[in-house]
C-alpha cells in the first residue's frame, strides 16, 4: 500500500516560503525532544480505500493534517498561508514511485497553547485529502 508522507514532505520542502520559515523542523507525528520552533508535524488521520466489485482498491483516499506552530501569529499564518499555496489542488505529483492523483484542502483550525511554555505557541491545523492510485 502506497502512503501519501514522502511525497507532500517533498512539496512542503521544496518551497522557499515554508522552507525559510521552519528549515528542516518538518516532522511526522510528533517532534523529537529539542526542536525548536516554528515547525511542521504531519499526520495520517485516515485511508478510505476506494474498493471495486472486481476487487482491491486502485485508489486510496486519505485525510492528512499538517500542524504549524510558532511563537508569533502573523508568522503562523503566513505559513499556513504557504503550505495551502503548496498543497491545495496539486494533481498528479510523482515521488518515490507514489503518484499522488490530486491533493485538496479540506478545513483549517487555529489554537493558542499558553502551556507548552512561559510565551506561548501558535498552532494552526490544516487538513487535506489525498487521492492516491494503487496501480
Amino acid at each position: 500500500m502506497k502512503q501519501p508522507q514522502i511525497p507532500i514532505v517533498r512539496l512542503l520542502k521544496t518551497n522557499s516560503d515554508i522552507t525559510d520559515t521552519v528549515g528542516q523542523n518538518i516532522f511526522p507525528l510528533q517532534a523529537p525532544p529539542g526542536s525548536t520552533l516554528p515547525m511542521i508535524i504531519y499526520a495520517i488521520s485516515d485511508n478510505q480505500p476506494q474498493d471495486s466489485k472486481d476487487g482491491s482498491s486502485t485508489m486510496d483516499v486519505y485525510e492528512m493534517q499538517i500542524t504549524m506552530l510558532n511563537r508569533n501569529y502573523p508568522d503562523i499564518v503566513r505559513l499556513a498561508n504557504a503550505v495551502r499555496s503548496q498543497l491545495d489542488y496539486v494533481k498528479e505529483f510523482t515521488y518515490g514511485g507514489i503518484t499522488l492523483q490530486l491533493v485538496y484542502f479540506i478545513d483549517e483550525i487555529e489554537a493558542f497553547d499558553k502551556d507548552m511554555d512561559q510565551s506561548g505557541t501558535y498552532i494552526k491545523t490544516q487538513t487535506y485529502g489525498i487521492r492516491i492510485k494503487n496501480i
